[in-house]
């Protein structure tokens, strides 16, 4: 078992014993169309290394700020998607900032949440709207 799985282990969905991590994607509401139908595609990136960026669910204040500061756009106009990925694909900075370095499919996504609704009620919870739903 890869040691990140501290970070928030969940059941697989299948018959694996490998450990899922549960993580987070802050992005402008703009991008949103196009992740739900294509996924989070590691080319879009937009700094150095192109990866898909993810945070544990501690570093979603963080993650909305500076998408907010780095894509100039309100705060407010920030959504977070949550998303399953082994945990073997998952490689953490020292501020658990972790990258993913594949595309993440939209079949991976959980539910999705404005920031507006993580700062209300101090992070994730379950009144968010599910992909579909």
């Amino acid at each position: 078992m890869n040691s990140a799985c501290f970070f928030a282990c969940v059941q697989p969905a299948a018959p694996y014993n490998d450990c899922m991590l549960k993580l987070y994607h802050a992005t402008p509401a703009r991008n949103l169309p196009s992740i739900l139908k294509r996924g989070l595609l590691k080319r879009k990136a937009t700094g150095k290394r192109k990866a898909v960026w993810a945070v544990p669910v501690s570093g979603i204040p963080w993650a909305c700020m500076h998408v907010a500061w780095k894509h100039k756009c309100p705060i407010t106009e920030v959504v977070v998607l949550e998303f399953t990925v082994p945990a073997e694909q998952v490689r953490f900075m020292p501020q658990q900032l972790g990258y993913i370095e594949r595309d993440v499919p939209p079949e991976s996504f959980g539910t999705i949440q404005t920031f507006a609704l993580v700062a209300r009620t101090g992070g994730v919870d379950g009144r968010a709207t599910r992909r579909g739903s």
